[in-house]
This record gives structure tokens, C-alpha cells and sequence, in this order.
């Protein structure tokens, strides 16, 4: 039985899966700006449900972020619940881009860059196993 929630926001579409990983994949669009971050982050929020949140971001989409937004964004950041992140990155990825994806290394939780979705959600999946055993000690 499939329980996925599908949530569309004018950037991304965000998933919440049978797994409980939180699947966001940006989307072709402008210019992010921060009400826009403030929107994705209300979503990303109501999903997770005050629960420890396990994230894929798949950023490969065609975006440009601006320097309000991108402050917003890490500000955001400090107050969500994230475990673990995986980032999934164009091979050609433009370097403003992995700019804006490297400000977010600095973090108290597992991340790493991906080129693949499967491969990205593997280890996703072993950061939430590991979270899961750490749990129960």
C-alpha cells in the first residue's frame, strides 16, 4: 500500500515516502527567493511532524537562488530537525550552485553529495538505520 504525501510548491516538489524519507526535487524555475524558502520549509515542517527527518535533495533542476533566500535558507536550517541529507547534483553542475550546496556542509548531521538518485537514497536509508539503532541503546 502506498501512503507517499505529494506536496507542489512554486520550486519543488516534496515527498514524504512509505520509508520516511522526505524526497525534495527542485524544479525548473527563476529565481528562488526567501518567501519561497519560507514556503518549502512551512511544508517541509508540516510533513515531518516534529519527527526526525531523513532528506534527499535533488537539486539537478535548472535554479538560481538569490543572497536573501540563500541566508534564509541556512537559517532555516538551524531550527528543522534533520538527521541526515542527501544532495543529488548534476554532473555539470554550475559553480554558483555548488557554491550555494557547499554553504550547507557545515551542518551537526551526516550530508553527502550524489550524482544518482538510487545512490543517494541507499545511503539515506543507512544514515536512517543507523539513527534508528542509536535510538534503541
Amino acid at each position: 500500500m502506498n501512503t507517499s504525501t505529494i506536496v507542489e510548491t512554486r520550486i519543488a516538489t516534496v515527498m514524504l515516502d512509505d520509508n520516511g524519507i522526505m524526497n525534495i526535487t527542485l524544479k525548473d524555475c527563476s529565481e528562488i527567493d526567501e518567501y519561497d524558502i519560507v514556503d518549502l520549509n512551512l511544508v517541509l515542517k508540516h510533513l515531518a511532524n516534529k519527527q526526525p527527518t531523513f532528506k534527499i535533495s535533488d537539486t539537478r533542476a535548472d535554479w538560481k537562488i538569490s543572497k536573501a533566500a540563500n541566508l534564509k535558507s541556512k537559517e532555516e536550517d538551524l531550527t528543522s530537525n534533520t538527521q541526515a541529507r542527501a544532495i543529488i547534483i548534476s554532473k555539470n553542475i554550475k559553480s554558483t550552485l555548488l557554491s550555494f550546496i557547499h554553504s550547507f556542509m557545515k551542518t551537526n548531521y551526516p550530508q553527502k553529495i550524489f550524482y544518482t538518485k538510487d545512490s543517494a537514497y541507499q545511503w539515506i536509508l543507512e544514515q536512517k538505520r543507523i539513527y534508528e539503532a542509536n535510538q534503541k541503546k
